[in-house]
């Protein structure tokens, strides 16, 4: 990717195409310790199928992935805050390509396997919450289209995950894409080794996908693979 002029418009939503699957995604993630503990919280809108989706979750070294995954959520009604029975999450931007700050609080689950998720993930239930802010530690880079960006970022703030309260001062990073249609079905990757949070879409024609967002040293990273049948 590589700088490319961006209106401050541009980081919040955009007016939908026709495409049934059209839809667009912010996604901020962040992580300590050489890998050894991250998350990251996501929201696509589908306006078109009249929903959101959205992710959250929380790995580390010996403690269970800790994930929320609702995919039929209502769209936003104002800025990018969602509900639903278990979920609450807002992601404001607070100065364009400077700030955000992203909230969540949600009855997640924890499971001891993380592939456990891609079934019918009977785990634990686990109140998850962020408090966290993400500031720029670079500019903003595109692909060349201005229709995705990626910017790196610090990250601070506080988890709560069950009981616990955890600090963070972290590296991070967010996205910001937008006509990207069923990306799931154009995406490429390679299976990676680090902590799992993997989760399963269904898309066009009831095609279901794996995806898996995998957190190493460097940080996060996706590919996405056809899901067996269940």
């Amino acid at each position: 990717m590589e700088p490319h002029p961006l209106a401050p418009s541009d980081e919040g939503p955009h007016p939908p195409g026709d495409d049934r699957w059209w839809a667009e995604s912010w996604t901020f993630d962040f992580w300590t310790d050489g890998g050894r503990l991250g998350g990251y919280a996501s929201i696509t809108l589908l306006p078109n199928l009249r929903k959101a989706w959205y992710w959250a979750a929380l790995v580390g070294e010996g403690r269970p992935l800790v994930n929320v995954v609702d995919l039929d959520v209502s769209l936003p009604r104002a800025r990018l805050e969602i509900r639903s029975d278990a979920l609450w999450a807002d992601h404001v931007c607070e100065t364009p390509f400077d700030h955000w700050t992203v909230s969540n609080e949600a009855v997640a689950v924890a499971l001891d396997d993380p592939s456990e998720a891609l079934g019918l993930a009977r785990g634990t239930p686990t109140p998850l919450g962020f408090d966290l802010e993400w500031e720029a530690a670079a500019p903003p880079v595109t692909d060349g289209r201005a229709r995705f960006y990626r910017q790196d970022a610090t990250v601070h703030g506080e988890v709560l995950v069950g009981p616990e309260r955890l600090e963070i001062d972290a590296i991070g990073a967010r996205t910001h894409g937008w006509d990207i249609g069923r990306w799931w079905e154009r995406a490429t990757g390679s299976e990676q080794a680090g902590l799992r949070a993997p989760f399963v879409l269904e898309g066009n024609g009831g095609h279901r996908f794996v995806v898996e967002r995998v957190l190493a040293a460097g940080g996060w990273t996706d590919w996405v693979r056809p899901a067996a049948d269940p």
